[in-house]
């Protein structure tokens, strides 16, 4: 069956009515300004409105406009031949636009962003860095984009970039013939727990038609036009049919532990805590995940959206623990990590451990932090060994009063001495 790439016809107009008002955002001429969208002074010709009106953002080292509550324009130009400056649509502001093309960079620059309980809504299509020399940023950062026709990154030579950290990119359309949606140097980046939603089934199908429709996203992604991570990774996609959309996330990561990587020492009552781009499958991770040495008495414990596991029990003093997550873990959507993360903390004391025929054991160990070699003073050391924050065995030795630890990098091991056959564990740093 002959394939087909599914499209949509786009008509683009580029003309407004002669009777439609165009008002620039110049806040400097305002003495009062406060920078916010709704202030009428910050407007050459008053707050833009929904009937026909234009707003056009080209004033030089214009500040910020800030959108803090509803509001409705017919048509915005921002970089319209001059600078475009930022729109930042903040916690609980919302910009609806009308039916007609809306651009973020149109032949200059200018920035969108779009912040945690923020809503955007263009009417038509949005054209993001859209003529030659022009470069267009949307910032999703928590908040929501609607895009009611067509939308194109460098859609006549431009360039656009689409950064979604968090939040949601909602997509009617896009144009896969020669990635024209996405063009030469343009990308959108998702990252966190980003998602990107196109209407209709983007991939490789057969439809209801009976037609072989061919993977839409497949060659945007190919070519670093849609990315992960900063391009690090490949972005997730599939077909959700209860939406009936085409969804894109960035593989899930950790975004932070506690106790940070060999950073810092932490009492021995301290809980370790991961958290998670997004929510993750519970029972993968606790099969995913291996603590060295074991923990006694452990647990593991989820916040109410999945993204953050506690795992508590008894540490023991002046150890390294090393954490590792296997890439096989998943996230709530099956899919698996990006990496394979790890790190490894220190316990804050020293540990000693007795034999049954031995009292306890007295060794000085120094310099410490050293560089060059270690030396121990007391009873004859046995055998000694060094281990990496990691776990891994560095050094090993019979019979010694000191050690050339030349070999090893800086950083933090663990040292385990024997006398009278009672194994002593001391900490190491090396600068």
């Amino acid at each position: 069956m002959k394939n087909k790439i599914l499209l949509f016809i786009v008509t683009v107009g580029f003309g407004l009515s002669a009777q439609a008002q165009t008002t620039v955002w110049n806040p400097a001429a305002n003495e009062a300004s406060t920078g916010n969208w709704n202030e009428e002074a910050n407007w050459t010709a008053g707050i833009p409105g929904a009937s026909g009106g234009k707003a056009v953002f080209n004033v030089p080292d214009a500040a910020p406009a800030l959108v803090t509550d509803a509001q409705s324009v017919f048509q915005i130009v921002a970089g319209d031949n001059g600078d475009g400056g930022e729109i930042i649509v903040q916690d609980g502001g919302s910009i609806t636009m009308g039916d007609v093309w809306s651009g973020v960079g149109y032949n200059t620059n200018a920035i969108l962003t779009v912040e945690k309980g923020g809503e955007v809504t263009f009417g038509q299509h949005a054209w993001i860095g859209f003529l030659p020399e022009s470069e267009g940023t949307v910032n999703i950062n928590g908040g929501t984009i609607h895009v009611v026709q067509m939308t194109g990154l460098g859609w006549e030579g431009g360039v656009g970039i689409v950064n979604i950290t968090s939040g949601l990119f909602d997509l009617a359309n896009i144009n896969a013939t020669d990635m024209k949606s996405i063009g030469e140097g343009s990308y959108i980046d998702i990252s966190g727990d980003g998602m990107m939603t196109i209407n209709g089934n983007r991939l490789a199908h057969t439809g209801e038609d009976g037609v072989d429709y061919d993977d839409q996203l497949a060659e945007f992604i190919t070519n670093e036009r849609i990315i992960a991570h900063g391009g690090s990774v490949a972005p997730n996609y599939w077909f959700d049919e209860e939406s009936a959309e085409t969804k894109v996330i960035a593989p899930t990561i950790i975004s932070s532990t506690m106790p940070e990587d060999a950073s810092i020492e932490v009492p021995s009552d301290s809980d370790i805590v991961i958290s998670f781009t997004r929510a993750m499958d519970a029972t993968s991770v606790s099969e995913n995940l291996t603590i060295t040495p074991e923990i006694p008495n452990q647990q593991l414990s989820w916040s109410e959206d999945g993204s953050i596991l506690t795992v508590s029990g008894d540490l023991a003093e002046g150890i390294t623990y090393a954490v590792s997550l296997a890439k096989t873990a998943v996230d709530m959507y099956g899919f698996e990590v990006a990496f394979e993360e790890s790190f490894t903390f220190i316990v804050e004391g020293d540990i000693v451990m007795e034999s049954a025929t031995s009292p306890e054991i007295t060794l000085t160990m120094y310099p410490n932090p050293a560089s060059d070699f270690i030396s121990f003073d007391g009873k004859p050391v046995s055998k000694v060994e060094i281990y990496s924050a990691s776990g891994q065995l560095m050094i090993k030795s019979r019979n010694v009063t000191n050690i050339n630890i030349q070999s090893l990098n800086r950083g933090h091991y663990l040292v385990k001495a024997v006398v009278d056959e009672t194994a002593v564990t001391r900490r190491l740093i090396v600068k």
